[in-house]
């Protein structure tokens, strides 16, 4: 009986890692391998990775666990709202701010990009949103950030 109730859990387990693997946000995170993180702390103690495809203009943006457990207790502190940035989106905040940060100076000139702004976002996982984006060609032409389109979740 014991033999049977193994071969059991092992054949759930296997079903549940390969329905894990066929996940399509599971797919599209697979895309940013090798593209190396910049971190990113928000106002409200909050620390994510920023994966930066800039060729395609899209971000892949993950919280830090621990990250995510202060920046809410600060934000209950301080009487802010929950932190949704867009509803079924997660991670818009640390989106934007690295991007406003790309036409910082502590850039170098030559990897500068100026007026960069949220097209759209995309939940891949619960710790995973997924985000693309428009950039000024130079600083003059730079326009404030306006409104982000919200495509479903997968």
């Amino acid at each position: 009986m014991s033999r049977w109730i193994r071969n059991f859990a092992l054949s759930c387990a296997f079903a549940a890692f390969m329905a894990a693997c066929a996940s399509p946000g599971l797919v599209e995170i697979s895309t940013y391998i090798g593209v190396a993180p910049t971190q990113v702390n928000t106002s409200c103690h909050g620390g994510y990775e920023v994966f930066d495809k800039k060729d395609e203009h899209r971000l892949l943006i993950r919280p830090y666990a621990l990250s995510l457990m202060a920046n809410g207790v600060c934000r209950s502190q301080r009487g802010l709202p929950r932190l949704t940035s867009l509803p079924g989106v997660w991670y818009a905040e640390p989106a934007q701010e690295y991007l406003t940060m790309q036409g910082s100076e502590s850039v170098p000139l030559a990897s500068r990009r100026y007026g960069c702004r949220l097209t759209a976002g995309m939940g891949l996982t619960a710790s995973h949103s997924e985000f693309w984006y428009q950039c000024a060609p130079s600083a003059s032409q730079a326009a404030p950030p306006v409104g982000i389109i919200i495509l479903p979740s997968q």
